[in-house]
């Protein structure tokens, strides 16, 4: 009977053994072989997290959403990163959670996450549970080791990734209602499918550009008020203009690996605003799909962005899943072998376990770093040239 069990819904047990690990690393903190320390913030909980109850406090206190990176959460001086989130995020989440104990809120955070996240697995089970890739959505939905790193430190990207997931499934199902309300939520979570904006516009989905954008405008007009949304504008034009790069031991981004190899730093900012426009420009082929293009620009994120750690990598999730259950080139070995690649944490605890030189008191050298980020990006580039390839020779 177990025997029997396992061959049906072997996939998704072994999805929810993993999801479930993660939990049990956060509690008992039993994954730090996988991850350097920096990953977790030095074991500083909360460093992201804090900022959105922090700034919910500071409006109450001094009618700003920028408080100091050490400022005050009640009667205690909490230490988080600068505040980036949009006012509306800080408003809904940052209220009810700044009336805890930075403590007791961070617990309450890990709790609601994991509640929405399996709403989102009950959700696919139902609808898709007989498709016949919809175990390996799951599977991806569940598994994906970026997701223990987002667990681990508390961050806001599981709403940004479940906001991407019902918009791409809204998009294939043709309910534009669905997908401008999702999409437009994604961009107040996190501005990271900005992009999709031209290159709906491109398509002439003009419909849905306008009201995506009628409902951004009016969830951030408000805040215009004596310029309380001047710190998230300042962020968003600093991402998009900045020349600098960082790089190791936690930056995993396209451009911090080029620029250890020795590239200037204006030649790949330069080098950056090309790959935007040539991304765009594919929109004007008609063989090229949305899929593809939608997957395009949220590699050019990945890419680029100034701050891209190895839990940013949990954005693919939602083009996993929907490329699985309606993307007929998702559905073959070769993808899904890249797939899996993908969903693997970064080539640390290999290095860490064959016990290389390279680890200076567990953190990786420059020599390591460089093969953690080349072998983030080897599977999702390989993926992106292969659904290129794909649309071209099979387009009718």
């Amino acid at each position: 009977m177990i025997i029997q069990y396992l061959k049906k819904n072997g996939l998704i047990t072994l999805a929810l053994v993993i999801h479930l690990s993660f939990y049990v690393s956060y509690i008992f903190k039993t994954d730090s072989w996988i991850y350097p320390a920096g990953y977790y913030h030095n074991n500083y909980k909360g460093l992201d997290f804090y900022q959105v109850p922090k700034a919910a406090a500071s409006w109450f206190r001094a009618q700003t959403f920028s408080p100091e990176i050490d400022d005050y959460w009640g009667d205690r001086i909490i230490r988080s990163n600068r505040n980036v989130y949009h006012p509306l995020l800080v408003m809904v989440l940052g209220v009810p959670l700044h009336f805890l104990s930075p403590e007791v809120a961070f617990e309450w955070w890990v709790l609601f996450k994991a509640i929405l996240w399996l709403l989102g697995g009950i959700y696919l089970w139902r609808n898709y549970r007989d498709h016949p890739y919809g175990h390996w959505a799951l599977f991806f939905f569940a598994a994906h080791s970026a997701l223990g790193l987002e667990i681990r430190i508390g961050q806001f990207q599981e709403l940004l990734n479940l906001c991407l997931l019902f918009a791409l499934l809204a998009w294939f199902k043709g309910n534009i209602f669905k997908f401008n309300i999702t999409y437009a939520l994604s961009l107040l979570i996190k501005p990271t499918a900005l992009l999709w904006l031209p290159l709906l516009l491109i398509r002439r989905h003009l419909k849905i550009v306008g009201m995506c954008a009628l409902l951004v405008v009016l969830a951030t007009v408000p805040f215009f008020w004596h310029n309380y949304i001047g710190y998230y504008i300042e962020n968003i034009n600093m991402r998009l203009n900045t020349r600098t790069i960082f790089g190791p031991p936690d930056i995993m981004s396209l451009n911090a690996l080029l620029q250890s190899w020795g590239v200037s730093q204006g030649v790949l900012f330069n080098f950056k605003v090309v790959v935007m426009l040539a991304t765009l420009m594919l929109a004007f082929f008609r063989r090229v799909s949305m899929f593809t293009l939608f997957y395009l620009l949220g590699l050019v994120n990945i890419f680029f962005d100034v701050y891209v750690y190895e839990y940013h990598y949990s954005v693919l999730i939602p083009f996993f899943v929907t490329g699985l259950l309606y993307i007929s080139s998702m559905q073959k070995p070769f993808a899904l072998i890249l797939m899996i690649w993908a969903a693997l944490p970064s080539a640390y605890g290999f290095f860490r376990l064959m016990g290389s030189s390279h680890l200076l008191n567990g953190m990786p050298d420059e020599f390591i770093w460089q093969w953690m980020v080349a072998m983030k990006l080897l599977p999702v580039c390989a993926l992106a040239i292969y659904l290129l390839f794909f649309d071209i020779v099979n387009s009718n």
